[in-house]
């Protein structure tokens, strides 16, 4: 990997590291998910569901498509069949 280029997970922590303190530590609640799962989340955003996707974007104020294709989020569970009915 080039130095100065960002995996998909990093870009995913930047993402969640531009919340304000307040918004980062209501975010668990916010999905509705524990801490653990949202530290597991952060940590390994291509594990994420269809459905874990839907919140997380929803939650972030962004495009379900835009988590996927930039932060690779639920990219090793999400089927083709579900991504294409998001765009």
């Amino acid at each position: 990997m080039k130095k100065g280029s960002l995996t998909p997970q990093q870009l995913f922590c930047q993402l969640l590291d531009q919340l304000a303190v307040n918004e980062y530590r209501e975010l668990h609640k916010k999905i509705g998910i524990t801490k653990k799962m949202l530290t597991h989340m952060r940590n390994a955003p291509h594990s994420a569901t269809y459905e874990m996707t839907l919140k997380f974007a929803k939650a972030l104020n962004v495009d379900p498509v835009e988590l996927i294709d930039l932060y690779d989020f639920g990219a090793s569970r999400i089927t083709v069949e579900e991504y294409k009915g998001l765009k």
